[in-house]
């Protein structure tokens, strides 16, 4: 055991250590145990795959489609990850709770966990509040109508293709 060779290495050491984990204990439950990847070991555990379809979400500003393809790729990142990242959020939420309580359950903590400390609180009128404010300023003009899509595509030809219907997700000055 790592701490066991470490203790026999240097005692010295070994205190330095133990100091250190529980600094960081006590950092992550004032911080709702988000604060250092040092106790959280399944940060990078899980197998990445890619999917042969792709999730595209095209913005209607103004009556006229982004084109995603001649922005940079932070400005494309405002109207592809973001919105991703929204509506992935509640999946987010139920994990991070579940694991955090997974870890403090067998020690009796999981009943004083605050789900303040685990939730991302993010309500649909702030996020698309937000988003029409970064759009306008991108856009460079004021928004009178703004139309959310989610699109799936595949790679077909060298390019992307639709693969269904496009989803509507909001729509402002649109009935």
């Amino acid at each position: 055991m790592f701490i066991k060779r470490l203790y026999r290495y240097n005692p010295f050491l070994f205190v330095v250590f133990i100091l250190f984990l529980l600094a960081f204990l006590v950092v992550n439950y004032k911080w709702g145990t988000v604060a250092t990847p040092v106790m959280q070991f399944g940060m990078y555990s899980k197998h990445y795959s890619v999917n042969d379809t792709q999730v595209v979400f095209l913005v209607d500003v103004n009556g006229k489609r982004i084109d995603a393809a001649s922005l940079s790729l932070s400005d494309r990142d405002l109207f592809q990850i973001y919105p991703d990242a929204f509506f992935r959020q509640p999946a987010a939420n139920a994990a991070a709770r579940e694991t955090m309580r997974r870890y403090l359950a067998p020690v009796g903590l999981d009943g004083y966990m605050s789900d303040k400390k685990f939730i991302n609180p993010v309500a649909d009128s702030s996020f698309w509040h937000w988003y029409r404010a970064m759009a306008a300023k991108l856009v460079g003009e004021p928004i009178q109508t703004m139309v959310v899509y989610k699109q799936s595509f595949t790679w077909g030809s060298g390019k992307l293709e639709p693969a269904g219907s496009p989803v509507k997700l909001y729509g402002l000055g649109i009935e």
